[in-house]
């Protein structure tokens, strides 16, 4: 879901809650599971979906920027 205060993004590891001011997808790409938002970002929250990430305990940002 989304609007211009904040896009909601379900992903494989949980949601991911994006807010911001003046928020516009630009691309969405079912078959890529690709995704592009411009606007003024205030924060990222990502909600675990209560399964582990893996074993090494990687980061959610370390994951996003492979």
């Amino acid at each position: 879901s989304f609007d211009d205060k904040i896009v909601i993004v379900e992903t494989e590891l949980g949601l991911l809650t994006i807010k911001g001011d003046n928020i516009r997808i630009n691309k969405l790409s079912l078959d890529n599971l690709d995704i592009s938002i411009d606007g003024t970002i205030n924060s990222l929250n990502y909600s675990n979906s209560g399964e582990s990430i893996n074993k090494k305990n990687t980061s959610f940002l370390n994951k996003i920027f492979k």
